[in-house]
């Protein structure tokens, strides 16, 4: 099987195929405008779907409530 490149930020590769992950990197090693692409999308994907406030309130809540269930589980 061999990894398709597209104009995305990545792709797949089997881990079980040594041959298809060399030659992968050996033509994006060749490609600099393949990777300066991949690079802007995957940029502007992280900063599409990874919004900093939004992520800060989930993983203050996360720990909040691990807090909280850490003094309930002190008092048993």
């Amino acid at each position: 099987m061999r990894l398709r490149l597209s104009g995305t930020a990545g792709g797949v590769v089997p881990s079980d195929d040594p041959a298809t992950i060399l030659s992968t990197v050996e033509r994006l090693l060749d490609d600099v405008e393949t990777r300066k692409r991949m690079g802007r999308n995957a940029r502007a994907y992280a900063e599409n779907e990874f919004d900093i406030r939004r992520i800060g309130e989930r993983f203050g809540a996360v720990i909040m409530k691990a807090c909280a269930n850490r003094g309930s589980a002190e008092t048993r």
